[in-house]
This record gives C-alpha cells, sequence and structure tokens, in this order.
C-alpha cells in the first residue's frame, strides 16, 4: 500500500511539473531548455512506469 502511495504522489508531482514548464521555460537559455526537455523526457517515463 505505502508503495502505491509513493508512486502516486510521484507521478502527480511529475505531472505538476511537466504542466508547469511551458509558463517559465521561455526566459530559459538553450541549454537550460534542453535539461528542461531531458527533465520532462525523464518523468513522463517515470510518470509511465509508474501507471503500470
Amino acid at each position: 500500500m505505502k508503495n502505491i502511495s509513493y508512486r502516486i504522489n510521484t507521478s502527480l508531482i511529475a505531472l505538476t511539473l511537466i504542466g508547469a514548464t511551458p509558463a517559465w521555460a521561455q526566459s530559459l537559455t538553450a541549454p537550460q531548455k534542453n535539461a528542461v526537455r531531458s527533465a520532462n523526457q525523464y518523468l513522463s517515463v517515470q510518470v509511465s512506469l509508474a501507471m503500470d
């Protein structure tokens, strides 16, 4: 049960971060935007694994 709760919380945090990214990503440098894109890809994989 604790593992399920952890996975749900992780998924919610990841979805929140992914949804908030476009709002503040406009003022980032190119390397920072690349880091955000990479982090979003990583989080999307984690969310899909957590949903399995």
